[in-house]
């Protein structure tokens, strides 16, 4: 599904991300870890777009999507969230779903469709991924009233919108209660069952050791292992990189 070669941005001196290398294959939940600064948003930046890399290359489904802008990439089937929630806090979070979806016909007798008729078949869909991710009686409120959990939840379930068969979260666990870190896990869990490749950044790492197949670990820019998630955890690499190299 995405393979990134010799990946490299720089900014001045600084090295973000410097010469990485990895694969998310087709149908997995790909985690990606590593220490503050080591470079994992920066990452998730220049796979969906939103930068350009100063070197390397990025395939997304055997194509090489390295120049193409954000909004090519997100029609090529790329959805992502972030690490700082963006919703539209003025609209209702259906309204915030309906406006993901494609927006091309699927079939030429939509293009004949009533506009209010069509309006009512995107609010049953829209319904029904609220339902999924278990806030569909918010689905009336404004966005920016929702719980911070609820609105990553509204994050996801609008990257689901898309059409996106690959979904990049950032950072999905961060600063929400149990109950709704398992609603996001068990709805991770159910796309992947039904075809979606997940890449996943988070520093919860009892949540992505438990729902990853394999684990990519950065510091300073680079990665320094890939594995499973129980060979990762045993690691000498990646513990010295969030602990600190012992003294002699």
């Amino acid at each position: 599904m995405l393979k990134v070669q010799n990946l490299h941005k720089q900014f001045g001196g600084v090295k973000a991300v410097n010469h990485c290398s990895f694969e998310v294959e087709e149908g997995s939940i790909t985690g990606l870890i590593g220490p503050n600064g080591a470079g994992k948003t920066t990452t998730f930046d220049l796979i969906s777009g939103l930068m350009k890399p100063t070197e390397g290359h990025i395939h997304i489904k055997g194509e090489d999507v390295t120049t193409w802008p954000a909004h090519k990439r997100a029609r090529a089937g790329i959805g992502r969230t972030f690490q700082a929630i963006r919703i539209f806090p003025e609209m209702k979070a259906i309204d915030n779903i309906i406006v993901a979806f494609p927006k091309h016909p699927d079939k030429l007798r939509d293009v004949f469709t009533p506009t209010r008729k069509k309006r009512e078949q995107l609010k049953v869909k829209a319904m029904k991924l609220l339902k999924d991710v278990g806030i569909a009686d918010k689905a009336h409120l404004n966005a920016g009233d929702l719980s911070y959990g609820q609105k990553k939840l509204l994050e996801i379930a609008r990257a689901v919108a898309t059409g996106a068969d690959f979904i990049m979260l950032d950072e999905p666990a961060a600063g929400i209660n149990l109950t709704l870190l398992n609603q996001i896990r068990d709805y991770i869990l159910k796309l992947n069952k039904e075809g979606k490749t997940f890449f996943i950044v988070e520093h919860n790492m009892q949540f992505i050791m438990d729902i990853s197949d394999k684990v990519v670990v950065m510091d300073q820019g680079k990665e320094i292992a890939i594995g499973k998630p129980e060979e990762i955890q045993n690691n000498p690499r990646v513990i010295e990189a969030y602990l600190g190299k012992k003294k002699e």
